[in-house]
């Protein structure tokens, strides 16, 4: 929760940095994989997993400044949708991988090869998110100027904030009163 809160504020105050947020979220939470097979006592899998857990924490608020930049209001339920079911999604893969990688025996702890094994499919990952995700629309390397111009267009209707790095208590007490925000906070919980 700690960590929801601190990328929230840093994800609001530069929004226009979405891409690199994300791009060293996902490359530090794979070395952080990788590095795990070295703990050898459980204070340090409990400190690999704090700051699993820190860097974890951001891709929420940052998918919603992305989806916001990138979508209309029209499409943002569904792109939103979309994401949220790559959990489920990625938890029945990831269990059919467990699975397999359960089977293999060898010098190396069955645990460590699970560690290895997704920290180096993440660190593919990570490489491919540094290189392909934009901060937004004007630095997007597959669009061109025209298509770069009409992204922006599209989502001019948003009147997506930029830039408001200032903390209003009204905003935060009508958060608390709509039960769409409460309904969403205790899923996320």
């Amino acid at each position: 929760m700690i960590g929801v809160m601190m990328w929230a504020k840093l994800v609001q105050r530069w929004p226009q940095h979405a891409g690199k947020f994300i791009s060293g979220a996902v490359l530090s939470w794979s070395t952080i994989i990788l590095l795990t097979p070295l703990c050898f006592n459980f204070a340090g899998i409990a400190t690999a997993r704090f700051f699993l857990g820190l860097v974890e924490s951001i891709i929420g608020p940052v998918f919603v400044i992305v989806t916001s930049n990138w979508w209309t209001r029209q499409e943002q339920a569904s792109r939103t949708a979309f994401w949220l079911s790559g959990t489920p999604v990625g938890n029945f893969i990831g269990g059919l991988l467990t699975y397999g990688l359960g089977k293999v025996h060898g010098s190396i702890a069955t645990w460590k090869i699970f560690f290895l094994f997704f920290g180096s499919f993440s660190l593919l990952f990570a490489l491919v998110v540094v290189v392909l995700m934009p901060d937004n629309q004007t630095n997007a390397r597959w669009l061109n100027q025209r298509q770069k111009q009409i992204a922006m267009e599209r989502v001019r209707a948003n009147q997506t904030v930029t830039a408001d790095d200032k903390w209003k208590w009204n905003q935060f007490r009508e958060a608390l009163r709509d039960p769409q925000t409460l309904l969403f906070f205790v899923t996320a919980m």
